[in-house]
C-alpha cells in the first residue's frame, strides 16, 4: 500500500499545536500557521518567526519512508532576501542543528544555519530520529524543519514574490 504524506507546521508558546496539511508556508513576524503575511509584515531589517515543519506519514508505506529533501525549486530572492534552514547533506553538519523535539517559535535570528537549498539536494538533507539514514516504516513524523526568512537593511519593505518549496522523500 502506498504511504500518505502531509505536511504539518507546530506552533504555540505554551505547548506544540500542530496544524496538519500546510499547505501556505508565509512568513511573518508572528508565530502563525497559514498566516496572512501582510497581517504581519517582517521589520526590515529583520527576521520572520522560525517554522518548524516536519513530514507527517499518516498512513504506514509499505516498506519505508527515507531520503528526505527540501529546497526552492522555485522564485528568486528579492534583494537583501534571505532563507535559513537547519537543512544540511552531511550527518557531521546537520548534527549542529538538527531538531528532534519541539520548542516555541520566536524571531531570534539562525545564526549560523544553513542557506536553504536552491535545487535538489540530491540526498536526504533532513533527518528523521536525528538521523539523514533514518526511516519511517509506519505511521510518524520526520525531525523538525527550522525555516526563517531574513531581510538585510538593503530589502525593500512590503510583498515579495512567491516561492515554492519542494518537499521530496523515497517510498520503497
Amino acid at each position: 500500500m502506498a504511504a500518505t504524506v502531509e505536511i504539518c507546521e507546530s506552533n504555540d508558546s505554551t505547548g506544540e499545536s500542530i496544524t496538519h496539511g500546510v499547505t501556505n508556508l508565509n512568513f511573518g513576524n508572528a508565530d502563525e500557521s497559514q498566516q496572512v503575511y501582510t497581517d504581519h509584515p517582517i521589520p526590515i531589517p529583520g527576521c520572520s518567526y522560525f517554522k518548524l515543519i516536519r513530514y507527517h506519514v499518516t498512513v504506514a508505506p509499505s516498506n519505508k519512508i527515507n531520503n528526505l529533501q527540501v529546497y526552492k525549486s522555485a522564485g528568486a530572492y528579492v534583494t537583501g532576501e534571505s532563507c535559513y534552514a537547519n537543512t544540511h547533506v552531511t550527518q557531521g553538519s546537520y548534527d549542529t542543528y538538527k531538531k528532534t523535539s519541539y520548542s516555541a517559535p520566536n524571531k531570534t535570528e539562525l545564526t549560523g544555519y544553513y542557506a536553504l537549498a536552491t535545487s535538489d539536494p540530491g540526498s536526504a538533507n533532513l533527518g528523521i530520529g536525528g538521523s539523514l539514514t533514518g526511516e519511517i516504516t509506519t505511521t510518524g513524523y520526520s525531525d523538525y524543519l527550522m525555516l526563517q526568512l531574513k531581510g538585510d537593511g538593503t530589502a525593500v519593505p512590503g510583498s515579495t514574490n512567491s516561492k515554492t518549496i519542494t518537499f521530496e522523500y523515497d517510498e520503497q
